[in-house]
């Protein structure tokens, strides 16, 4: 391979539901399908992603972003990463006033978490939904007496407020209700609701890598399967979605490929490939 062929195609790929299967795990023959690509030379991979960076970490380097000129957007466009070198193009976090309004967010019968270094911050640690992202993201969680005490100075590309799904949609609402938060916020999962710096979701950090290399959104295929994941699906110029994406996920995509349980991502690309010949 010529590394200094341009690609052809650019995926955008999303983690959690699309490239990973209900149990966190990338079957062998995804992760067979996606290095034979990348070595053929005509894909490249982006993972596009709310997860932290390295939250990312052991899928990038499974896949061997670092060997074929992949990249990391995390914090669903917070923070963009050339994984050969760990170089990071783009950061941005919550500015220091907004936290204090998520933690009020956040009381009971919610919580409030957040990723630092290693660690999720939270006073709930055992809560099942901070035992969820623990386990995705093969990270610790770390209980303490006060949140913003603990994370007071760090600088936080996001906050998660998580609980029960139906109480969680509902706070959504009533927070659309109000005019000027200083963040913008969706939900990842139905018991995740993120709060992120304004005007970032997974289409911006996109937008922004493509104009860092010079390659049009025609030139993206974006899969996903989450309400978080439609930006980016919009903006490329294919978008896709898993079979077990939400309902207006699946309506705001160009074509639908199969579950993340059915190696949906990777039957894409065997199609894909089928195509270009």
């Amino acid at each position: 391979m010529n590394n200094a062929e341009t690609p052809v195609i650019w995926l955008a790929v999303d983690l959690d539901g699309t490239l990973t299967t209900s149990d966190k795990n990338v079957t062998s023959f995804t992760l067979q399908t996606l290095l034979t690509t990348q070595q053929e030379g005509w894909l490249r991979i982006v993972i596009d992603s709310g997860r932290p960076v390295n939250g990312i970490a052991p899928v990038a380097d499974l896949l061997q972003l670092d060997r074929y000129d992949g990249w990391v957007v995390a914090f669903n466009g917070g923070e963009i990463v050339r994984w050969s070198d760990r170089q990071c193009l783009f950061r941005q976090s919550l500015p220091a006033e907004a936290v204090p309004v998520i933690y009020n967010i956040g009381q009971p019968p919610f919580s409030v978490m957040t990723y630092v270094g290693q660690e999720i911050l939270t006073e709930t640690p055992l809560s099942p939904y901070v035992q969820k992202s623990a386990r995705a993201n093969r990270m610790i969680p770390r209980g303490v007496d006060s949140f913003l005490e603990a994370v007071d100075g760090i600088p936080l590309s996001k906050c998660i407020v998580v609980g029960e799904p139906v109480r969680l949609a509902a706070l959504e609402e009533s927070l659309r209700q109000q005019p000027a938060l200083p963040f913008d916020f969706f939900r990842s999962e139905d018991f995740f609701l993120e709060f992120v710096p304004q005007g970032l979701d997974k289409a911006s950090g996109l937008q922004c890598l493509s104009r860092h290399l010079g390659v049009p959104s025609s030139d993206f295929i974006a899969i996903g399967d989450a309400y978080n994941d439609i930006p980016m699906i919009n903006w490329a110029g294919t978008g896709v979605a898993v079979a077990n994406a939400k309902g207006p996920v699946l309506e705001a995509a160009d074509l639908i490929t199969r579950s993340n349980d059915d190696d949906g991502v990777a039957h894409f690309i065997t199609q894909l490939k089928q195509w270009k010949h």
